[in-house]
């Protein structure tokens, strides 16, 4: 049994970190320990829904960046994301969280824009 680094969970919203020395190694930990959720999930009558699971790799290695994870569940390939939200948070693969910023830069923006309309006022 594959142990995960890390799981991570609010609400109905799980994230299980693995890291290992390769990328097969990490496919194969993860693999494994999606195949315990989904047996632990039918015990329980629960359904994984595998169109909203995704994986994702986080790395510095420029050689893998495109690279997409292979995770099977129930004999179904996971959508690979290389950009995933967690919890309203955009990650990237070195976790420089630059997307996460520009989206909520675009966002205040937007919001600054409408109060300035609404107040009357251009500052």
């Amino acid at each position: 049994m594959a142990k995960a680094a890390g799981k991570y969970s609010y609400a109905d919203d799980l994230a299980i970190l693995l890291s290992k020395p390769s990328r097969e190694a990490v496919e194969e930990g993860l693999s494994e320990d999606m195949n315990i959720l989904s047996s632990y999930l039918k015990n329980w009558r629960h359904k994984l829904s595998v169109d909203k699971t995704v994986t994702s790799m986080f790395h510095l290695n420029n050689k893998e960046a495109t690279c997409e994870m292979n995770i099977m569940i129930n004999n179904a390939r996971l959508q690979f994301q290389p950009f995933p939200t967690y919890l309203g948070v955009n990650l990237d693969r070195t976790l420089s969280f630059k997307q996460h910023l520009v989206s909520v830069k675009a966002k205040t923006t937007a919001h600054a824009t409408l109060i300035r309309r609404l107040a009357g006022t251009t500052r």
